[in-house]
């Protein structure tokens, strides 16, 4: 189970959103660091960028992918700071996840 939700999760994150519905389990299997890690979240930010803004129903998924090294979560959250608070705080979350 957790391959497949990893190989959707690689398509688009919107593809994990039935198995975070399924219960507990389907809940812990999408919130892996391994899974979070490799998700694609553009298609999420493509079609509903607000969602991922402080109040948005994606804002904590998106943030557990930022926190566990997502590069693209990473460079969107980046770019999020960047336009809403300020360069300073858009670079601070771009360089704090430079490895």
């Amino acid at each position: 189970m957790s391959k497949i939700i990893e190989h959707l999760g690689k398509e688009s994150a919107w593809y994990l959103g039935p198995f975070m519905r399924t219960g507990k389990r389907g809940y812990e299997l999408v919130h892996q660091p391994s899974i979070l890690k490799r998700c694609n979240v553009t298609p999420i930010v493509d079609e509903t960028p607000s969602e991922i803004e402080s109040f948005g129903n994606f804002r904590t998924f998106f943030l557990k992918c930022v926190e566990v090294g997502n590069v693209e979560a990473i460079y969107y959250e980046g770019l999020h700071r960047s336009t809403s608070l300020g360069v300073e705080e858009g670079v601070k979350v771009l360089e704090a996840n430079v490895r």
